[in-house]
């Protein structure tokens, strides 16, 4: 038996897991290399949706099942199949009040395996540039459901009036603002926690054998279910008061890091 048998380190993508230059550092490699080696299952919970996850899924070294958009999805690489999956079947009523809020919110709407851009924004065309995924931009009324996720973007008091209509008319939905500009929408009682507890209970990785790791408001909830939780140094305030552990910052190897960390404490 390895060291590390039946432990889970669920990492975010973006901000953490790769460097600012979006690559995975030889370093952080070496150390997934080495954790798993010891019989640690290696996975990522992020926000992006299978279309954006396309190319980092070509060149980073997981080994259990990707937990995205927020938990919405659950993809199995290597056996090339959905572990779980919860869609969004309404959504056109929203997303319409959000457009009327203003010329600067924009709405991604994500599916399985496409991704839709209505009334496009600076943040918007800037942020599917940046995960390099094609988009269709569409009318409102134009995408068919089943979706997993919607993202709004815009400034960020309009984001502050976005929550707002959430709380007071959308309690169907789990909503978070995972960033100062953006507000992401998932079907009520999908988040990031939940996500990597079902990934767990899917590989038999016992609450107190997970480990998460994270930088921004979309990775409170998976901070809060893991038996140690990490943020590295460039993350946000939110995300660093919910962490356990402050690790170096994204381009300074958190996961080295965290394999360290495990390392001398387990």
């Amino acid at each position: 038996m390895g060291k590390f048998d039946g432990f889970l380190i669920a990492s975010d993508l973006d901000g953490t897991l790769l460097g600012s230059d979006k690559r995975l550092s030889g370093e952080n490699r070496a150390a997934i290399e080495y954790f798993k080696g010891l019989g640690g299952y290696f996975t990522v919970s992020t926000g992006r949706a299978p279309e954006s996850f396309r190319l980092p899924a070509a060149f980073l070294p997981f080994n259990a099942p990707v937990v995205m958009c927020n938990g919405a999805i659950i993809y199995d690489y290597q056996q090339g199949e959905v572990v779980y999956v919860s869609y969004m079947e309404e959504g056109w009523e929203l997303v319409g009040r959000i457009v009327a809020m203003g010329e600067q919110v924009a709405v991604e709407i994500y599916r399985l395996s496409d991704t839709f851009l209505v009334h496009p924004n600076e943040v918007s065309l800037a942020h599917l540039a940046y995960v390099e995924a094609p988009y269709t931009v569409a009318e409102a009324g134009e995408v068919a459901y089943p979706w997993l996720k919607i993202l709004i973007t815009g400034p960020p008091d309009d984001m502050d009036r976005v929550l707002g209509l959430l709380a007071e008319r959308y309690p169907e939905y789990s909503y978070v603002k995972s960033e100062a500009v953006f507000v992401e929408v998932c079907r009520g009682g999908i988040d990031k926690g939940t996500g990597v507890l079902r990934l767990a209970g899917h590989l038999g990785v016992a609450r107190e054998k997970i480990f998460t790791v994270g930088d921004h408001g979309n990775d409170i909830d998976m901070l809060k279910v893991a038996a140690v939780s990490f943020a590295p140094a460039n993350g946000s305030d939110e995300a660093k008061a919910a962490a356990d552990v402050i690790l170096p910052g994204n381009d300074d190897h958190t996961i080295r890091a965290l394999v360290e960390y495990l390392d001398e404490n387990y």
